[in-house]
């Protein structure tokens, strides 16, 4: 099955996501040069005959050997994002997703003030879906939560395995949603009735939540 036509919104949430992602990966190419700088100067140090210090280097290469596997982790996570645009419905690793989506959000959340922590079930869970638009809606979720409470509580997402796919519950999200928030929420149930994703509110006053009950398989 072919993936479904894209869309302005989609264009805009592909940019927004892959400008944020620039971003990290340059945060961590500018700590990677300050080391370098730094493994430069203990050299150039101990070329005028002052004495290196071995705790200072073993550091400074663990910091640099940490920042490239974390920039490493970061291209593969974008890899993953930018190839689900093109890809049809095919089975999707739900776990793996959850937490793409969520290393994604969280720089968008922490602008708010707000920190996202995700728990993810040990099994597996496959289901049948267009990424690239699972992707969105559940990122599109995270953002509502981000912006639909002044708290800066964090925002827990659990991930519930069903006998027909999966729940995932965001937590810390008023049921009463302010004004700027409800035009949201319309465009994030449009968009998951779409994949065949059901999203509801659950909860009462300020501790509901927001759940999208995934099915196995798309419609």
């Amino acid at each position: 099955m072919p993936h479904p036509p894209f869309c302005e919104q989609d264009l805009l949430f592909f940019g927004a996501t892959t400008a944020s992602v620039s971003h990290e990966l340059k945060n961590v190419i500018t700590i990677i040069n300050e080391s370098a700088g730094l493994l430069h100067d203990f050299a150039s140090a101990a070329e005028r005959g002052r004495p290196l210090d071995p705790q200072r280097v073993k550091k400074t290469s663990l910091d640099i050997s940490r920042n490239v596997e974390r920039a490493v982790e970061i291209i593969n996570r974008l890899n993953r994002f930018a190839h689900s645009a093109d890809e049809p419905v095919r089975a999707v690793n739900l776990n793996g997703m959850v937490r793409d989506v969520v290393a994604l959000a969280s720089r968008f959340a922490g602008l708010r003030g707000r920190q996202i922590d995700a728990v993810v079930p040990g099994s597996v869970v496959t289901v049948s879906a267009y990424a690239f638009g699972l992707h969105q809606v559940i990122f599109r979720a995270l953002s509502l939560a981000a912006e639909a409470s002044p708290t800066d509580d964090p925002i827990r997402l659990d991930m519930e395995p069903t006998s027909g796919g999966a729940i995932l519950r965001i937590s810390s999200v008023p049921v009463d949603l302010p004004e700027q928030a409800q035009a949201r929420w319309g465009e994030l149930v449009a968009s998951a009735r779409e994949l065949g994703v059901n999203v509801v509110q659950s909860g009462e006053g300020r501790d509901g939540a927001i759940e999208l009950v995934v099915p196995s398989a798309a419609p």
